[in-house]
């Protein structure tokens, strides 16, 4: 499918991923984090608790989320590391997040007021503060892919 024809269609879009090795095999196989004594590996972020149903909402660092239920791990995959770690300042002492899900350029934009958030001057590169490092290049729209090479 055409970036429009998914746009336009997007149930269908749902459906073809549904048919792909990618969905059927890779995803199943998939864990909710791996981690290492210096990093935690996550697709958007570690399960919080949201402890208000405001808008925006309010989350808090929840110490058992190493337990988190599957809804709770599903849930997860899809915040803003970012907004995680710099609205609600969840972090985990003495590790860094490394997240994807979002946009790197939600840093740099809306959290350290560098650049516009979307536009020619918008800046995708990894985003890094205390404890989390953000990975997506909003690589669909802009082919960028962030990488980072750790020292073993």
């Amino acid at each position: 499918m055409t970036a429009t024809e998914a746009m336009n269609a997007p149930l269908a879009l749902v459906q073809r991923v549904m048919q792909t090795k990618f969905y059927k095999i890779l995803l199943k196989n998939g864990v909710d984090y791996f981690e290492t004594e210096e990093f935690i590996f996550v697709h958007g972020y570690i399960p919080c608790t949201k402890v208000e149903e405001t808008a925006p909402p309010v989350y808090t660092y929840n110490p058992h989320w190493r337990d988190a239920s599957p809804g709770e791990w599903d849930r997860a995959r899809w915040l803003n590391g970012m907004e995680m770690a710099g609205v609600h300042h969840i972090i985990e002492e003495g590790k860094t997040i490394v997240c994807g899900h979002f946009h790197a350029n939600y840093g740099h934009s809306y959290l350290d007021r560098k650049c516009p958030q979307y536009g020619s001057d918008a800046i995708y590169t990894t985003y890094r503060r205390e404890g989390l490092i953000a990975l997506d290049g909003a690589t669909a729209t802009t082919g960028i892919v962030n990488i980072l090479k750790l020292e073993v």
